[in-house]
């Protein structure tokens, strides 16, 4: 039985991840977790929120190992967690103030191999939304670095999608098969793509009129 910390994303395996906790529940689970294996379950919330009364987890969550724990502040203890693995979550019990659970293994995650092919395909498609951003943003960073291959360009692309889409990716984190995955991620990215396109065309829109006035 691990504890289960509800949010409103999804952390998938070898994925960093850095939180802050200040809740008094879940700053008892840390105790719990700091005593016992460092571990905990990470799942995005089905029902609810993340601050307050008890949220019901999706089904499919991460078990996750904390690697390092800062110092207490006023807004809390900031955390550093990597995922380990998924886990399909079979029960939940409210014996704590925080969120316990059974839990299995939900797949073989140290096994993953995303194929060559799809990866060139989703590092093309993110090379052309990271342009698109810095042309619409002036502000915009142009100048970051894609990671070349497997898990870490696959992560990179998760946590770009997940924070420009600001929407969950529990699709994603159910699908078992790596290639299936990549699709879905293609998807994504392809929303963010014609999302931006919009923008840049009505932007160049704007602009034609204001020349022609």
């Amino acid at each position: 039985m691990y504890p289960i910390f509800p949010l409103n994303s999804v952390v998938f395996p070898k994925q960093s991840l850095k939180l802050t906790i200040f809740e008094n529940r879940y700053l008892e689970m840390l105790d719990y977790c700091i005593q016992n294996e460092n571990k905990f379950v990470t799942a995005l919330i089905k029902t609810g929120h993340e601050v307050g009364d008890y949220a019901i987890p999706c089904s499919i969550g991460t078990l996750v190992s904390i690697k390092d724990i800062g110092n207490r502040t006023k807004l809390g203890i900031p955390i550093s967690i990597v995922g380990l693995h998924r886990v399909e979550i079979l029960s939940t019990n409210r014996k704590y103030k925080y969120l316990t659970g059974e839990t299995r293994k939900y797949a073989n995650d140290e096994a993953i191999n995303y194929e060559e092919c799809h990866l060139k395909i989703i590092r093309s498609n993110l090379t052309d939304v990271l342009s698109q951003m810095a042309t619409i943003s002036v502000t915009y960073e142009k100048q970051i670095t894609i990671p070349k291959y497997g898990d870490e360009l696959f992560l990179f692309t998760i946590g770009l999608v997940s924070n420009i889409l600001g929407e969950n990716l529990q699709e994603i984190l159910r699908e078992k098969k790596p290639d299936v995955q990549c699709v879905l991620l293609l998807k994504k990215i392809e929303t963010i793509k014609s999302t931006l396109t919009t923008k840049l065309n009505d932007r160049l829109s704007g602009d034609n009129l204001s020349n022609y006035n």
